[in-house]
């Protein structure tokens, strides 16, 4: 497929400029901070153990992010959600109260519903033995279009990931609904473009959500690539169908013609 022809000007447009820290815009900067706290709690909970006295006071346990998992980090903002209040209060109790400054709860929650998204597509892809390679095209075009604005974010994640689940601060979540940190957006933001180096597709992608019987108007794709998707998959068809007659002929020749 030819995607610069049938992608958005705007979508290909990607910085991949790289900048030093000093030069970070400070509202994306709180972000990585408050990242870099969390898993430095995370870190000395472990540590001191600390974790078996969270359980007690009614807490989960906190986990610990690793860099070649992708899911990680969004369990380890998670864990500390569930148990904001009891970690807090833990950590003064052992004059640790600088782990906590400038930790903010409405920072953390909206990083929470930022990450859903990739949290649920990854675990779609790693649950069952079942081939999910047609789930590819649609999974990253359901990612394009929860990350392209706050208001797509909250309707994903409201109608994929656990819907009927009852957040015990459903009333906080709902408050700040229409508001989106400027740090946010720009986290949002480079997720969106990132989408497109994280899943690279090719002919295969498209053509397995076009053969599979539930996907296969593909309506999300633009009418250029549902064509190309066509032309590709005939083109196959008939190298498929001259590799056959080629190997019946040469299993089976034509019998020479006998004159009587």
């Amino acid at each position: 497929f030819d995607k610069t022809a049938i992608l958005p000007k705007n979508e290909m447009l990607v910085c991949h400029m790289d900048i030093t820290i000093d030069r970070i815009p400070p509202a994306a900067k709180h972000i990585l901070d408050v990242l870099n706290k969390c898993k430095n709690i995370v870190k000395y909970v472990k540590k001191a153990g600390i974790n078996n006295d969270i359980q007690e006071e009614g807490g989960v346990t906190l986990h610990q992010s690793c860099i070649v998992r992708w899911l990680s980090m969004s369990n380890l903002l998670e864990s500390i959600l569930k148990s904001f209040k009891i970690t807090k209060r833990l950590l003064i109790a052992r004059n640790k109260q600088s782990l906590t400054i400038d930790l903010d709860k409405i920072t953390i929650k909206q990083l929470v519903l930022v990450l859903k998204p990739l949290k649920h597509v990854m675990t779609v892809f790693q649950t069952g033995n079942l081939p999910s390679l047609h789930l590819v095209l649609l999974c990253k075009l359901r990612l394009k279009i929860s990350l392209s604005s706050y208001k797509s974010l909250f309707e994903y994640v409201n109608t994929y990931c656990n819907p009927d689940k009852i957040d015990e601060n459903e009333d906080e979540i709902e408050e700040s609904e229409d508001y989106e940190s400027e740090g946010i957006k720009r986290f949002r933001e480079r997720l969106f473009n990132l989408i497109d180096e994280l899943l690279v597709l090719d002919d295969r992608h498209y053509c397995a959500t076009m053969l599979h019987p539930k996907y296969r108007f593909v309506k999300s794709c633009t009418a250029q690539e549902r064509s190309q998707c066509h032309q590709y998959v005939r083109k196959e068809l008939m190298v498929l169908h001259d590799e056959y007659l080629a190997t019946n002929t040469y299993e089976n020749p034509p019998e020479l013609n006998q004159k009587n």
